[in-house]
């Protein structure tokens, strides 16, 4: 799973080149905000960057870091990429990513086989998204399917979960 998120994260730096030559109508390019809910996480604190933006088509990425606060170390952290079609302000969102979370305790937990887990979680997203100047929301329908876990009892029953995602923020 490793070599995966290296290999995202750089292509997600070799993108810098496209942004410099794309002509743009988009009134703002990066965005924080606030993801609530999203898997293994109350809320999520994300950045995200439009690359690339030509006529109707543009490509953004997206990383944050999240958490339940309920154990010693909770931390969830979302990479995604996603194409948005769209004029102006308004744009259809489909998106691809992955979540990894990490989790410590201070004591030992029978699932876990000690005091730490770790899971990984495949993403979808379809939604919508308003992009003004300073502002940004969106929402999505989101599918999650579980790659990878630590625990010798998944944390749910099922290795898929589906859900809604409402994103709210500053864009600049």
């Amino acid at each position: 799973m490793k070599p995966f998120l290296i290999i995202l994260l750089c292509c997600m730096g070799n993108l810098a080149i496209f942004a410099q030559t794309s002509q743009s109508t988009i009134a703002s390019r990066n965005a924080i905000y606030v993801d609530m809910p999203t898997i293994n996480s109350i809320g999520t604190l994300s950045y995200d960057r439009i690359w690339y933006h030509k006529n109707l088509f543009a490509w953004s990425q997206r990383i944050g870091i999240g958490s339940n606060f309920h154990y010693s170390t909770d931390i969830s952290i979302p990479i995604e990429t996603a194409l948005l079609i769209g004029k102006r302000m308004n744009y259809a969102e489909i998106g691809l990513g992955t979540t990894a979370t990490f989790l410590r305790s201070s004591h030992q937990i029978a699932e876990w086989s000690g005091n730490k887990a770790q899971e990984y979680w495949f993403m979808g997203r379809l939604g919508y998204r308003l992009q003004t100047k300073h502002f940004i929301l969106r929402t999505a329908y989101v599918p999650y399917r579980l790659l990878h876990t630590t625990w010798t009892v998944p944390s749910i029953d099922r290795k898929s979960v589906h859900g809604v995602s409402m994103s709210i923020g500053f864009a600049f």
